[in-house]
């Protein structure tokens, strides 16, 4: 299937080489005193008419679906290279569309609901709480580093009581953002 669907690709080619006319280069791609737009370059693309050529895209996302079904077990290897070579070797839309027909379709995954936060904004009280926490936390951790630098100790001792206060920190703005706002009853 492969080399068949290559020499098929060939024989479009070589046909629409020989459909051309000589002198089709040597034609102005514009009119004089007219301006070119897109539209009257391109036609208008229509996804039902399938005398479209393919884009790259289009054949990528062919052959990903094909990778895709060949690895759940839906082709067999040699199936999947045959209809691979076929989809790369497509020019138009129509040839690329029973590659993929027999396929089930893909099915998104669709993420689960995301849970209520059950955190609020800090009240002024928990504020304030929070603010001589730190700094309490903050005058014992400059009192323990000065400590230590007064100290013949060669290991940096304040490292775990300043590990501990933070920690308790952390923690006393996570219970204070949890109080805040009482979970919504429904």
């Amino acid at each position: 299937m492969g080399s068949a669907a290559a020499s098929a690709a060939g024989q479009r080619l070589i046909s629409y080489c020989v459909r051309r006319t000589p002198d089709a280069s040597a034609r102005p791609t514009r009119r004089t005193g007219e301006r070119a737009s897109i539209e009257d370059m391109t036609p208008p693309s229509d996804p039902t008419t399938a005398a479209l050529r393919a884009s790259d895209a289009e054949r990528e996302a062919v052959a990903t679906r094909l990778r895709e079904a060949a690895s759940t077990g839906h082709l067999t290897i040699t199936e999947a290279d045959e209809r691979q070579a076929a989809a790369y070797a497509a020019v138009t839309r129509e040839e690329l569309v029973p590659l993929t027909a027999d396929l089930p379709t893909v099915k998104t995954a669709v993420p689960p609901p995301a849970r209520p936060s059950r955190r609020g904004p800090l009240t002024d009280g928990s504020r304030r709480r929070i603010a001589v926490h730190a700094t309490v936390v903050g005058f014992l951790a400059v009192f323990f580093v000065t400590r230590w630098v007064m100290d013949p100790e060669p290991w940096f001792w304040p490292a775990w009581p300043m590990f501990w206060l933070g920690l308790s920190l952390l923690l006393h703005h996570r219970v204070a953002t949890r109080r805040a706002t009482p979970p919504a009853t429904a």
